[in-house]
């Protein structure tokens, strides 16, 4: 059960507040690879493993290690992650609900201002 709200709790979170919060507890050469990743997020985590692990200085496994600490699968279950995450910052305030239509009328007036 808390297994399962664990992991829920980290689903929710961004891969940068994942790699912040498991610091503490990677190798040296993983904190390298975390560092890289921060430094020019999200672009890093969309390379390869061996561009990415050539920016980081440290081997391709290393990457494969991080991205395992950090809870994932696989490299490519990574980068999903990560097009999720840029897909989501990338929609208009319109399709986030932030930002109401207008209603019927206003609607009206902009059809007919564009009309003429």
């Amino acid at each position: 059960m808390q297994d399962e709200i664990a992991e829920e709790a980290a689903a929710s979170l961004t891969i940068a507040q994942r790699v912040k919060g498991a610091r503490d507890r990677l190798r040296p050469s993983e904190r390298r690879a975390a560092q890289a990743l921060l430094y020019d997020y999200p672009y890093t985590g969309l390379l390869t493993t061996g561009e990415f692990a050539r920016r980081a200085g440290v081997s391709a496994p290393t990457i494969l290690r991080l991205v395992t600490q950090l809870g994932f699968g696989s490299y490519r279950d990574f980068q999903r992650r990560l097009k999720g995450e840029l897909a989501e910052q990338m929609q208009s305030p319109l399709a986030k609900g932030s930002i109401s239509p207008p209603d019927t009328r206003e609607r009206s007036r902009l059809h007919d201002f564009g009309a003429g």
